[in-house]
């Protein structure tokens, strides 16, 4: 069986070469700006995929319980388009490993190393100390910080 993988932008970037089927989706195309990615892209034989809005709405969902809230819709679609496939995710953002390794993507890091567990996070005032939902607290106006919830 052939393995696919499905490559973010940095796996472009930095030239990587595998053996199988190599799917991207149209936002990561977007994003190769300069001509070596956009040349590694080409040679590649990368096939371009859009993510399907089910699973969209599958990685939306655990996105939210881990706290992940700074992924881009880019990252969101490769996890959903890696989801769908059941392949190999290649990627060195350690927030996108994480959601990955959450709901059970095998993930290959490109430079970086793989991570080594599961991190759940919340938003944090930085003023009031209190669990808020967006990026300056409602009640104090301070700044918002993610923090990892221990377990």
């Amino acid at each position: 069986m052939v393995k696919e993988f499905i490559l973010d932008t940095s796996a472009f970037i930095r030239g990587v070469k595998l053996k199988g089927r190599i799917i991207t989706i149209p936002e990561v195309v977007g994003e190769l700006k300069d001509h070596t990615s956009l040349m590694n892209f080409e040679l590649s034989g990368c096939r371009v995929e859009e993510a399907r809005e089910e699973y969209i709405s599958e990685v939306r969902r655990y996105v939210k319980e881990l706290g992940e809230f700074e992924l881009s819709e880019t990252d969101v679609k490769l996890l959903a388009k890696a989801l769908e496939l059941k392949g190999i995710l290649v990627t060195d953002d350690y927030s996108v490993q994480n959601v990955a390794s959450y709901i059970g993507i095998e993930t290959s890091p490109i430079i970086r190393g793989k991570i080594r567990e599961v991190i759940k996070w919340e938003r944090r005032c930085s003023g009031c100390g209190r669990r808020v939902d967006s990026e300056i607290c409602p009640f104090c106006g301070s700044e918002v910080r993610k923090k990892r919830i221990r377990e």
